[in-house]
């Protein structure tokens, strides 16, 4: 089965040092990120990609990047819906 890849994306931040983490289904995963990039407007963007079988994807009821800047904590989840079409 193909692999999926999940990218979390966090941009406009003031500094480059977060730390991402991936909660997949209840599994918490620290995976690389980026180096990051500083922006025109002086912040910072950074990525980190995590890679799920399509079977955790289809079936896990939720994927989370936790991002942590400073004492800050921000989570952003995305789930599988299946299409429109495969449920007629």
């Amino acid at each position: 089965m193909d692999p999926v890849p999940l990218v979390c994306l966090v941009s406009g931040v003031s500094s480059k040092e977060i730390v991402i983490f991936w909660n997949i289904s209840g599994e918490v995963t620290q995976w690389a990120s980026d180096v990051g990039k500083m922006e025109p407007d002086g912040t910072w963007s950074i990525t980190s990609q995590v890679m799920v079988t399509r079977e955790q994807w289809t079936s896990v009821t939720l994927c989370s990047c936790v991002v942590q800047l400073g004492e800050k904590i921000l989570t952003k989840s995305v789930s599988y819906t299946e299409p429109a079409a495969a449920k007629a």
